[in-house]
């Protein structure tokens, strides 16, 4: 996390004075926290739990992560950033976060999850048009990065339920 913080720094995108840069931070700072929820309370579970612990996750962490993001992303104006009217490292987070959700067996729930929350997908949908995202995400490269996670992840089915292929 040390070194997202330094380059959004210097890259610009920690705001534009102390307040706008430790509001980001903390909101980088909890999505983050989401995804190692996800691992610790759903993926790295035996096998035999992780359906009820799957969904514990998807009606309680994630609902209460979608539920207090959606109220300050509908304070900001629902304007498709965290902090003002500008790209912030926590908004390249959460798209990297729900993109993340996609490699996932059972990724479509939670990402149905998201889209109910307006203000929270639209930061997705405001990042994931950026023509730099857009380039990257059509890389062979990082086409080759999603198909080892979808891979890896596979591992985490849940016993009797098929892995999805991301679309």
């Amino acid at each position: 996390m040390v070194i997202d913080v330094f380059l959004a720094e210097r890259y610009g995108l920690l705001g534009d004075n102390k307040w706008e840069s430790i509001t980001i931070q903390s909101f980088y700072s909890n999505i983050h926290f989401l995804r190692e929820r996800t691992f610790s309370e759903v993926a790295d579970v035996p096998a035999d739990r992780r359906k009820g612990t799957r969904e514990t996750f998807l009606k309680y962490t994630l609902k209460k992560f979608l539920q207090d993001h959606e109220f300050h992303l509908q304070e900001n104006g629902n304007n498709g950033h965290y902090v003002g009217n500008k790209l912030s490292l926590a908004d390249l987070h959460l798209s990297n976060v729900v993109h993340f959700y996609g490699t996932l067996p059972w990724g479509e729930m939670a990402l149905d999850k998201f889209k109910n929350y307006e203000a929270v997908w639209k930061v997705k949908e405001t990042v994931d048009k950026l023509p730099e995202v857009i380039a990257w995400r059509n890389s062979d490269k990082f086409k080759g990065y999603e198909k080892g996670s979808l891979k890896w992840y596979s591992r985490l089915a849940i016993p009797g339920e098929e892995p999805h292929e991301i679309q």
